[in-house]
């Protein structure tokens, strides 16, 4: 058996690939529905976008509850603190450039993380109570 005998058959379409033999299961041309393409819009939603007039923002941010605005800016400067102290420590143990100031910050900067977040779970319980509505009504 050579090549030309192998693949000499495959040459040879099926039956039913055949032009000559017709079928029917096979459909003919307009009968087939083509898919049509969807038109896109051109309407393009305006987002609901928060006011960023400085006038109202700073409205919105007199309305807020002056313990709420402390508690917030304590828990950012401590994440702040802590994250910045916890990696400059963990970089200078690493290199061992200081082990004693690496220790110290690496400490220091977990003890201030943990106690952000412990602030934070408070904090966020005490917002879910209602502890921090605050009503300019209700000061007048």
């Amino acid at each position: 058996m050579n090549d030309g005998d192998r693949f000499g058959e495959l040459d040879e379409p099926f039956a039913e690939d055949r032009s000559d033999v017709p079928s029917e299961t096979t459909a003919s041309a307009p009968d087939i529905e083509a898919p049509r393409p969807e038109v896109p819009s051109t309407d393009v939603p305006t987002p609901e976008t928060p006011s960023t007039n400085p006038e109202r923002l700073t409205e919105r941010y007199d309305d807020a509850d002056p313990e709420f605005k402390a508690l917030f800016w304590k828990l950012i400067l401590l994440y702040k603190v802590g994250l910045i102290g916890l990696w400059v420590g963990l970089l200078l143990l690493v290199f061992s450039v200081t082990t004693t100031w690496g220790t110290a910050l690496t400490v220091g900067g977990g003890v201030a993380l943990g106690y952000a977040v412990l602030l934070t779970r408070r904090a966020k319980a005490r917002l879910d109570d209602g502890e921090y509505e605050h009503s300019v009504a209700s000061e007048s």
